[in-house]
C-alpha cells in the first residue's frame, strides 16, 4: 500500500492538505485554491473545480477525511 503524505508543498508557497477516501486522495491548498487529486475521474475533477462547495461538503460530511 502507498504511503501519502498529510501535506505537499503548493506552488503559492503555502501547503497542500491531503484527504482520502476508500480509493481516492485529494490535496487542496487552503490559500491560493489548488486542488489535485488521484483515482478522481476528469468530469468529477472539473465539477470540484467549478463547484468548491461540494468539495468542503464532502470534507465535513466524512466522505474525504484527513491523512494522517
Amino acid at each position: 500500500m502507498v504511503k501519502h503524505e498529510p501535506t505537499k508543498d503548493c506552488e503559492c508557497g503555502k501547503k497542500l492538505y491531503g484527504f482520502k477516501n476508500q480509493r481516492a486522495i485529494l490535496y487542496m491548498c487552503y490559500s491560493c485554491g489548488k486542488f489535485e487529486g488521484e483515482n478522481f475521474s476528469e468530469k468529477a475533477l472539473m465539477l470540484l473545480f467549478e463547484e468548491p462547495n461540494i468539495l468542503m461538503h464532502l470534507i465535513e460530511t466524512g466522505f474525504l477525511k484527513p491523512i494522517k
